[in-house]
């Protein structure tokens, strides 16, 4: 018995999905660059619309809108890097007494060890849990050694990125003729509708995203000059952009700046990990549920849900795309309730 014409049709609409889903996880690896273009064009769109809607070509708009941003990156450069580079530049000329501070405060440590007075088989533990630590210090480091190389092997896709964008940007209509095109005429109305939905969730997000990342580096900047840490300014800077990154990005953030601490005293070593565990608190349990939650209509309590699945099932790149999915499974749902239950809200 054959299915009816309809159930046919989303039939092979499931199947198509499911195929080119299955194609994209085949090909990840060549991802990245159209993210961070995705990324890009929801970042930029608005600026577009609106002189678009003010009767300037579409083409021009766009590339107004880049050399605005490039301007806006080049007066960044011009009055933020002397002030970096003076801090990298005071950094280089005390590394010489950093590294003597640090083996000073490992040999202290290292005698007041040998003169505690333990039990032998206490010692063995110790001694035991040292060398264990001594390893994941060495492959943390170089996990960390390889995610940079990593980073910088992306270089390529920071460079197509804004080529890729422009081109998205500039079909702005081609989703909606693609849905008109392949959609029967009775439901067009309602998938366009839910089609400006999600994008509209996704754009809320990458806004949401730089929102928390720029919070994050501020707070990070703010706490570390409170504690009277040198560089306070470059490492809250490294801060916010580490947070972009997820699962690890707290980690490497926190990194430089508990290294710096530890060429200085033990004591600030406790303090700077003290600012970060407070400021990794405020993201992960306020800024991220509020902004990420607000911007894309999730409740907090759903964000933080979404986000440890995420990254229990798919690691990395499930807390990375943990809230724009939850939010589109969201947006499905409704739409498939008011399908079945006969509504229209």
């Amino acid at each position: 018995m054959l299915l009816p014409r309809r159930a046919r049709r989303w039939l092979f609409l499931g199947l198509l999905a499911a195929v080119g889903l299955y194609f994209l996880y085949r090909v990840r690896a060549i991802l990245p660059p159209f993210l961070f273009a995705i990324a890009l064009t929801y970042l930029l769109n608005p600026m577009v619309n609106w002189l678009a809607r003010n009767r300037l070509p579409r083409t021009w708009a766009i590339v107004i809108v880049y050399l605005a941003v490039a301007a806006g990156l080049l007066v960044g450069l011009v009055y933020g890097v002397p002030a970096v580079a003076r801090e990298i530049a005071v950094f280089t000329e005390g590394i010489p007494q950093y590294t003597e501070r640090i083996q000073e405060l490992v040999d202290t440590l290292a005698r007041r060890y040998h003169r505690t007075p333990l039990p032998e088989s206490v010692r063995r533990v110790i001694d035991e849990n040292i060398r264990r630590g001594e390893v994941l210090i060495l492959q943390g480091l170089r996990t960390l050694v390889q995610g940079l190389v990593a980073l910088f092997s992306q270089v390529l896709s920071l460079i197509v990125a804004p080529i890729l964008a422009f081109y998205f940007l500039q079909d702005s209509g081609g989703l909606t003729r693609r849905i008109k095109a392949y959609v029967p005429p009775a439901y067009q109305e309602e998938v366009l509708a839910l089609f400006r939905e999600i994008n509209q969730v996704l754009q809320n997000f990458v806004l949401g995203r730089l929102l928390v990342a720029l919070v994050v580096g501020l707070l990070t900047f703010v706490g570390l000059a409170l504690i009277g840490m040198e560089f306070a300014l470059v490492l809250g800077l490294i801060a916010g952009i580490a947070d972009l990154i997820p699962y690890f990005g707290p980690i490497l953030g926190a990194l430089p700046a508990v290294l710096l601490a530890g060429m200085e005293s033990a004591r600030m070593i406790v303090y700077t990990v003290i600012v970060f565990l407070v400021v990794q608190q405020i993201e992960s349990n306020i800024l991220s549920p509020l902004i990420l939650g607000e911007s894309v209509g999730l409740h907090p309590v759903l964000v933080i849900f979404a986000l440890l699945a995420g990254g229990h099932l798919y690691g990395v790149w499930g807390v990375l795309l943990a809230i724009p999915v939850a939010a589109i499974l969201r947006l499905l749902l409704r739409y498939a309730y008011r399908h079945l239950s006969g509504t229209r809200e």
